[in-house]
């Protein structure tokens, strides 16, 4: 698992800024689907924002710790609003966002 710091946080939290919400969690809240397709893109992108609905929202904390069960790489950077933004790094060669402190 990563040990990010505040100033990884502020660049993939800028970095962020600029994508539209990929994945939408809805009234059924974390099902095995979701979990599949969450691991597949976030595998692929490693830093992707994920919509949370009315109803999910008000179970946010369980479903942000629920996130961090599936994976225990994602890491919640941020949560502005109905929006999760998520990280989940690769290895220093590997990776999109290359990070200060990149030891996993």
């Amino acid at each position: 698992m990563y040990h990010l710091t505040t100033k990884d946080r502020k660049y993939l939290k800028a970095r962020a800024h600029q994508l539209k919400p990929i994945l939408i969690i809805g009234k059924d809240g974390l099902t095995p689907s979701f979990a599949s397709e969450l691991l597949l893109i976030i595998e692929k992108k490693e830093l992707i924002k994920c919509k949370l609905s009315k109803v999910a929202w008000e179970q946010k904390e369980i479903i942000e710790a629920a996130i961090c069960k599936i994976s225990g790489d994602i890491i919640i950077i941020h949560r502005i609003g109905h929006t999760l933004i998520l990280f989940k790094g690769k290895s220093s060669d590997k990776t999109k966002y290359p990070l200060e402190n990149s030891n996993p």
